[in-house]
């Protein structure tokens, strides 16, 4: 009889201790979904915010280079001189990646694989070297312009993975487990034969699909931040 009562209060130590850890756990479990609720809430108004400061920068950037436009056209409209050294100008910016393009090209799709359920998996997930392959066979094959994500690609872009991001231009921000547009204006043509040939020797099967899409009409912004030399210099200004 004493050891059934013994057994009997052993019991219900027991059952008060898990329900005591099944209350405290749970406490917990929901403590811990307020605050990644909380801190992915603030994230999410930074980056609002950031992106509307981003907006208004770029809005001002344009404004003011709408006025430097009307400016330039308004001085070659008096001199003729003028207009050699502004049509120079334009090549220059051209070249430079500091004016928006338009015009036929390719728009090239990557679509990372997803797992059974549907989410993103880690065999899925789209590499630095990939993009840089593609942005050089584009340019093998004569693309003019190229972008990524809308992010402009100059001679002097970086591209390389860095933790759960693929940077651009040291500090743009792609993210490798979703889909990443590839923009290139050129003869469309020479750019869709070029990736055909690309992809039929390279199986991309499991990793992402790569989906290729000729345009008469593709437009590229422009690179806005400025260009700066610390160590390269004119050989004519080195003395």
């Amino acid at each position: 009889m004493k050891r059934l009562n013994a057994k009997l209060s052993v019991m219900v130590v027991c059952i008060i201790l898990g329900f005591i850890l099944t209350s405290q756990f749970r406490n917990i479990l929901n403590k811990n979904k307020y605050y990644n609720t909380a801190a992915t809430a603030d994230i999410t108004v930074e980056l609002e915010s950031l992106r509307s400061q981003k907006e208004a920068l770029e809005k001002s950037v344009n404004d003011l280079q709408a006025k430097i436009s009307q400016y330039e056209k308004s001085s070659t409209e008096k001199n003729g001189k003028t207009t050699q050294i502004l049509e120079e100008l334009n090549n220059t910016r051209l070249i430079t990646c500091q004016t928006d393009v338009k015009g036929q090209g390719v728009t090239v799709t990557l679509i990372p694989k997803t797992g059974l359920l549907g989410t993103p998996s880690e065999e899925g997930r789209i590499n630095d070297r990939d993009i840089i392959v593609i942005l050089n066979e584009l340019r093998f094959a004569g693309a003019e312009a190229l972008a990524v994500n809308d992010i402009r690609i100059t001679a002097y872009s970086g591209i390389r993975n860095s933790g759960s991001y693929i940077m651009v231009n040291n500090d743009e921000r792609v993210l490798p487990m979703k889909k990443v547009e590839i923009k290139a204006i050129g003869k469309k043509e020479d750019l869709q034969t070029c990736l055909d040939q690309f992809q039929q020797a390279n199986d991309f099967t499991g990793i992402f699909e790569m989906k290729v899409a000729p345009s008469d009409d593709i437009t590229i912004k422009r690179y806005l931040k400025p260009y700066s030399f610390q160590y390269a210099k004119s050989v004519n200004e080195v003395k």
